[in-house]
């Protein structure tokens, strides 16, 4: 058997080498895109979390007619149920339980635990029609829920918006979901209103 060794074979890549270059491509590509920040996407993200809980918690709470509540955290926010206390020592009324002889604990929804923590430059704020409470600053993880969600489809009435603390451009006009007392969500966008009402 004769051995060619014409230059006319030896022009050219092999497959082999082509495909490399493909994956390295490909993954140098990738590294780049997942270092530029998406935080217009990464808040829509969020948005979409929370009006998706709301609606879910509303409806959980007529179907099994219990109360919850929406309580912001120092980080984040949770979902929580208001719960019938098992021992008769804990029958006391105590300051985060608005009737005696019962606490609120934090929901689940199957094996999942109803607590979302937001990223670390996202701040969430929440109006009722008396007060403001802001995510990081004036979030009381012992304190009773802001918002309540009752069996008979009755919703605290509040509005709430996220903001990029570190983008400076994007803080005056931000989305704002407003919740009305039945539970519907409607959303505008414009000037960030900073007071109750």
């Amino acid at each position: 058997m004769k051995i060619r060794t014409d230059r006319a074979y030896a022009r050219g890549f092999t497959l082999l080498e082509v495909l490399c270059v493909i994956a390295l491509v490909g993954m140098a590509s990738m590294m780049v895109m997942l270092s530029i920040p998406h935080n217009g996407h990464q808040r829509q993200d969020e948005y979409q979390k929370i009006q998706t809980r709301i609606a879910q918690t509303a409806q959980q709470a007529q179907l099994t007619g219990d109360v919850y509540g929406f309580r912001l955290l120092p980080d984040g926010w949770e979902i929580v149920v208001l719960r019938r206390n098992q021992s008769a020592a804990s029958l006391q009324q105590t300051e985060q339980s608005p009737v005696a002889g019962y606490h609120w604990q934090l929901a689940s929804y199957g094996r999942h635990v109803v607590r979302h923590q937001l990223p670390a430059d996202f701040q969430l704020t929440l109006l009722t029609d008396t007060q403001r409470f802001d995510s990081g600053t004036s979030a009381d993880p012992a304190a009773a829920p802001q918002v309540l969600f009752l069996p008979g489809g009755e919703v605290t009435p509040f509005r709430f918006y996220l903001r990029d603390i570190t983008d400076r451009q994007a803080q005056a006009v931000q989305p704002v979901i407003h919740i009305n007392d039945r539970g519907i969500i409607a959303e505008s966008e414009g000037q960030i209103a900073d007071t109750p009402g």
